[in-house]
């Protein structure tokens, strides 16, 4: 039945309002009114007493949506009084700035209103990048604090993939399995973007997948690899023995490992010989990810169009591998994160990784990390220099006189000038090792072998490699590089040296 607080409210909501918006609002109220719409005319009613507004539309901007959150406790909506698992967290712009609750239709119809469907967006991608950091911190808690990789068992997908996490790896194996409720119940939570799981779910998840799936025994071959190493040390006996006989099966599931491992510190040495690595090289770990955050940030959707179109296009800073390389490692030590590391998060990614990874994959992984970094500083350093701002200006000259006047010795010029620019990219672009890892390979020292090349007066082989070698390898040097493609140039002139010089 229609009555005056109708036409109070219908009156009141489109003062100074014209076009659509007031036509759609003065439908809305009829129909609230005319088909007894209890929830409806509570909304109207709570916009039209929620303070001293011109219409509808201004009551409706003075509220302020926070994010988006989903729990079992029902809570009570702010506007219509019904109880909703689904709500956004609100506050109004005027007055008394307590938290309330909006339930997720109530928003909805608010966007309509003048909210701005941006907004209601905005709250949604909120929610889900808190969820996302909540998962990230949860599973580093349980790392940290319980000891837990094995089940962390899975790495990065294809280059295209953008985001790899433990729940999202196990995701489709779950929800074809018989769970018990609470796992389900867990699962469902834990993957919804907008629900405020615990640590104690993601805790039940993980068990779950530790004592049911079974996972190919070759990802289980790092922690073997592990285990002959202390064994070698006298510091296990007969464990990677029986690791080895259970791999023997094909498949097994993490709680299969842990019980062989039971009684083992694995992960103390684990830890130790990482650290270890990561001091030889002397550089902090948040370090080494912060500088190819930026290059990965770039990249990332120049991949995708790679995928969309099937087609792959050089426009990327990192060539596949070290792409691939980097992501996995922000993958597996970050939980996925693509943001720059700080303060606190640095000592714990750096314990995460040494805990996480085996002793063979660490010392990979820091060493193309380490290979990336310094490519990357030769580059810049190459590429901001006034020469180099000079040989494009020059290029872009000589390009833009007409054909006829590009006499030769212009043109040589032009393309001599074009390989000079391609260079430090080109870098970028190669497969390349430290100096480090080059002398653990092959037990030899470069700055000799280049110190040497530079006095030794000989023809043939030797000549063509100081000549057209030695000058990049000592630029690359300098850097603490090399490409892999120069190592065996290097043994080999190492070799051949040996008849000039004395041992």
């Amino acid at each position: 039945m229609k009555n005056d607080l109708y036409s109070a409210i219908r009156k009141w909501a489109v003062r100074n309002v014209n076009g659509t918006l007031a036509k759609q609002i003065r439908s809305d109220i009829d129909d609230a009114w005319a088909n007894n719409n209890s929830k409806a005319k509570k909304r109207f009613e709570f916009l039209y007493r929620l303070g001293e507004f011109e219409n509808l539309p201004n009551a409706v901007k003075s509220i302020d949506i926070e994010e988006r959150t989903k729990s079992r406790e029902m809570q009570s909506c702010w506007m219509c009084g019904t109880r909703h698992a689904d709500s956004y967290r609100a506050t109004c712009t005027t007055g008394e700035k307590r938290q309330h609750f909006i339930g997720r239709d109530c928003g909805q119809i608010l966007a309509a209103y003048g909210l701005g469907s941006g907004v209601i967006l905005s709250a949604d991608e909120k929610a889900a990048n808190l969820k996302q950091k909540q998962m990230q911190d949860d599973l580093e808690n349980l790392v940290l604090n319980e000891g837990r990789p094995i089940p962390l068992l899975p790495t990065s997908g294809p280059v295209k993939e953008t985001r790899s996490d433990f729940l999202g790896s196990n995701y489709a194996w779950l929800v074809n399995q018989e769970l018990p409720g609470d796992v389900r119940r867990a699962v469902v939570e834990l993957k919804d973007p907008y629900f405020k799981a615990s640590r104690s779910e993601l805790k039940l998840v993980m068990d779950y997948v530790a004592n049911n799936r079974t996972f190919p025994t070759d990802l289980f071959k790092p922690v073997l690899d592990d285990l002959k190493k202390m064994e070698a040390e006298g510091l296990a006996t007969g464990v990677a023995a029986r690791l080895e006989e259970k791999m023997a099966n094909g498949t097994m599931t993490p709680r299969d490992a842990e019980v062989i491992l039971d009684g083992t510190d694995y992960r103390g040495y684990r830890i130790a010989r990482n650290t270890v690595t990561l001091k030889n090289y002397g550089e902090p770990l948040a370090g080494l990810l912060n500088d190819v955050i930026p290059a990965l940030t770039h990249d990332k959707p120049k991949w995708h169009d790679d995928h969309i179109r099937q087609m792959y296009v050089n426009n990327k800073v990192l060539n596949a591998n070290d792409y691939r390389l980097a992501k996995t490692c922000l993958n597996r030590w970050t939980f996925g994160a693509l943001e720059s590391i700080e303060g606190g998060d640095k000592q714990r990614i750096r314990n995460i990784a040494v805990s996480l990874e085996s002793i063979d994959g660490f010392k990979d992984k820091i060493e193309g990390l380490v290979v990336i970094q310094r490519k990357m500083q030769y580059a810049k350093d190459h590429t901001s220099t006034e020469e180099y701002a000079q040989i494009e200006k020059v290029r872009e000259s000589i390009l833009g006189l007409p054909e006829e006047s590009r006499v030769k010795v212009f043109q040589d010029a032009c393309n001599k000038a074009y390989e000079l620019i391609k260079d430090p990219m080109r870098l970028l672009q190669s497969p390349a090792m430290t100096v480090e890892a080059f002398k653990d390979q092959y037990n030899t020292d470069v700055s000799r072998i280049i110190d040497v090349a530079g006095k030794v007066h000989a023809k043939g082989w030797l000549n063509d490699f100081k000549r057209k070698y030695v000058p990049h390898l000592k630029e690359h040097l300098a850097y603490g590089i090399l490409r892999k493609e120069d190592a065996p140039r290097l043994v080999k002139a190492a070799e051949k040296m040996k008849g000039y010089v004395r041992a």
